[in-house]
Parts: C-alpha cells; sequence; structure tokens
C-alpha cells in the first residue's frame, strides 16, 4: 500500500514476480494506482474486487488512475 496520513491511498506497483505482465500493461516500478474505474484504492478488498472482478470476466473496459513521478495520469484498457 500507499499511504498518505496514516490510510490507504493506493497501492504501489512492485513487479516483484509479474515483471512481464506489468510491462505488457505499462506499468513501472513504483507507480502508485490511486483509482480503478473512479473507485480509490483505499482498501485491499476493494483491490481484490476488481481482481475477481477480471478473473470472472466481468469487466469490459477499465480505467487506472496511476500516479508516475508525482503526476497523475490515467490508463484505459478495452477487455475482449
Amino acid at each position: 500500500p500507499d499511504y498518505r496520513n496514516e490510510e490507504i491511498a493506493g497501492y504501489r506497483v512492485n513487479q516483484e514476480g509479474e515483471r512481464d505482465f506489468f510491462k505488457a500493461m505499462g506499468f513501472r516500478e513504483g507507480d502508485v494506482v490511486r483509482k480503478v474505474n473512479s473507485m480509490n484504492m483505499t482498501s485491499q478488498s476493494r483491490a481484490e474486487y476488481f481482481i475477481g472482478e477480471f478473473v470472472k470476466s466481468r469487466l469490459n473496459a477499465v480505467v487506472i488512475d496511476v500516479e508516475r513521478e508525482g503526476k497523475s495520469q490515467k490508463m484505459i484498457y478495452l477487455i475482449r
């Protein structure tokens, strides 16, 4: 997790074990995922919810708000 004021404010990308996947998705080591589909990533259960929806093929698109080197950007993925 990435903390602000002692609360979870996102999740820092750690490519350990999944380096090829993260690289293919455009993530870099140290990126911080702040939101997924406009939902703040403030708890592990929220992150696990989106992983579960992806695994169950219930998502058509995913918009990920990422902070990279102090700057925000959106990463948009269409799922087929």
